[in-house]
């Protein structure tokens, strides 16, 4: 599966870090798209708490 660089990060990924280093771009964006299966739920709770009293 071909790696998806978030849109926030791909300008600094292609410019800044992937020419210097592209093992450690490759992980850390590889990990900051990786699902938690214990602090997933616990955020998607967070986030309706959230909307719920901006409401």
């Amino acid at each position: 599966m071909p790696l998806r660089v978030p849109s926030a990060y791909v300008e600094e990924y292609e410019k800044q870090t992937r020419p210097y280093n592209p093992e450690l771009a490759h992980n850390y964006i590889r990990h900051t798209t990786m699902g938690h299966t214990e602090l997933d739920p616990a955020m998607e709770e967070t986030v309706k708490e959230q909307k719920r009293r901006n409401l």
